[in-house]
């Protein structure tokens, strides 16, 4: 089991940290009913009827704080704790309960250290990052919800952008424009998320957080550039100009799912306590998953866990067509990556999340090199459409598709799709005679066999992700 993240429509943003003072008439939370774990850092509140959780609840936790702030953050065990953490059935109850929080989860740092989290999540993943920090500093909403963002993957960054075209409208605004943290709507999240990834990516997080905590809350962006350049010794404007124009980066951190065993099989990702997980790791010998369909289920995403890994533009590279809910191969890869759940957050009326993969490693020697066909095995997948994401190699390389559900007589169509400038070269062929592919032409034009052999040779100048779809 894992912990937990949160709920939500993804529009009515989350996570607005609230610093209350008992003089301004807060007073810490108290429920007359109500079930209860503790740990050496949480104590776990919910309401009797909620069995949604149980005292794992803060066994997770404990992991949860074991990754982020231990292993990321790299806080000493006491140097943090005691937050006391509010559990709710939905948001709408959250909301009906009167919290501190208003309308949205939140945590929360009273005059006298008690802290306090409030969300319907079971584990809140964003809440859990600035309980981790915040009682020794409060810097301004643009890197303290960006280090929560970034860390969390939470709001999701990707939603927002349907196709490798589209680009988020933020690009085109200076860093000194994300001060929407608040109403139904706010703007800020994401591209704060990416700032303070980008710059962690860069300069390390414990550099981050020695600027981080040299900062204070109410600071303008004046003082915050000037702090900026104190310390990086490069401007803040500078940064984002580079963020802005570079190929690639990535839009989060997400420690935690990228600390995630890797898993076959069937391989829920889920939101909920019981059987958390909200990722699985691509392997390097390749993967075929399929996402199951559910009426409110979105795609999964792909996420970089370490910066030479970022992909290009800003949807996560899960092909949308022809159909997300058909078989993808994930072609071999050095590159770190997940594969994500891409809705942490779930509605105001239900916070759970669940999204059914099912994991098959494919078998060795599935996609070889050129000049190594006679050592291939044939590359099966279990529908008649089907998608195989490539990531660059430095030499040409070589595969033989199949529908194990197709027709004899059927042909496989063959369309592909690339995000950058470069061009592949993507070749179909009729056989593979003596170790050698034979009768090749471009795939578009080729004729249209029931099992063509592909040579593709895709080593672009700039990170992108070549798109393969087989229709038959």
């Amino acid at each position: 089991m894992g912990a937990t993240t949160r709920a939500s429509s993804w529009l009515a943003l989350l996570g607005a940290i609230a610093s209350v003072g008992c003089g301004d008439g807060a007073m810490p939370t108290h429920w007359l009913a109500e079930q209860t774990w503790s740990s050496k850092h949480f104590v776990y509140h919910a309401r009797p009827d909620d069995d949604s959780v149980d005292a794992s609840a803060v066994v997770e936790l404990e992991k949860h704080a074991a990754v982020v702030a231990g292993q990321w953050l790299g806080l000493a065990q006491d140097s943090w704790g005691g937050i006391n953490y509010f559990k709710y059935r939905d948001e709408n109850a959250l909301v009906a309960a009167g919290s501190p929080c208003g309308d949205r989860p939140c945590t929360v740092l009273f005059d006298s250290g008690r802290i306090e989290i409030h969300s319907p999540l079971p584990i809140d993943e964003h809440e859990l990052t600035h309980s981790y920090v915040l009682g020794s500093t409060c810097a301004p909403p643009l890197f303290r919800e960006g280090l929560a963002v970034s860390a969390a993957c939470d709001p999701t960054p990707e939603l927002s952008y349907a196709t490798t075209a589209d680009r988020p409208p933020w690009l085109a605004q200076s860093w000194r424009d994300f001060d929407d943290f608040s109403g139904p709507a706010p703007t800020a999240y994401q591209p704060a998320g990416v700032l303070v990834t980008w710059i962690i990516d860069h300069w390390g997080i414990a550099s981050f957080l020695a600027f981080y905590r040299g900062l204070s809350c109410d600071m303008s962006n004046d003082q915050i550039a000037a702090a900026f350049v104190a310390h990086y010794g490069v401007a803040l404007d500078d940064v984002w100009s580079a963020l802005v124009s570079a190929p690639s980066r990535r839009l989060c951190s997400f420690t935690w799912g990228c600390a995630e065993a890797s898993a076959s099989g069937d391989v829920p990702l889920t939101n909920g306590l019981y059987g958390y997980r909200v990722a699985a790791p691509l392997t390097q010998q390749g993967s075929t998953i399929r996402a199951g369909y559910t009426p409110t289920a979105l795609a999964p995403v792909i996420r970089a866990c370490s910066a030479s890994s970022a992909l290009p533009n800003f949807n996560g590279n899960w092909p949308l067509e022809p159909d997300a809910w058909l078989p993808v191969v994930l072609a071999p890869s050095t590159a770190d990556q997940v594969v994500a759940l891409a809705d942490q957050r779930g509605t105001a009326d239900d916070p759970n999340v669940r999204l059914d993969l099912t994991v098959t490693p494919l078998p060795v020697g599935s996609i070889v090199p050129d000049g190594a066909c006679a050592q291939a095995s044939p590359l099966t997948v279990d529908d008649q459409r089907a998608t195989v994401l490539f990531w660059p190699h430095p030499s040409a390389m070589v595969f033989q598709i199949q529908s194990s559900t197709a027709p004899a007589a059927a042909e496989a169509m063959i369309r592909d799709d690339f995000a950058g400038p470069d061009l592949a070269t993507v070749e179909a062929c009729q056989t593979c005679t003596d170790g050698e592919l034979q009768n090749c032409a471009d795939a578009m034009l080729a004729p249209p066999t029931n099992a063509p052999w592909l040579r593709v040779t895709w080593n672009p100048t700039l990170p992108s992700l070549l798109a393969l779809s087989f229709e038959w």
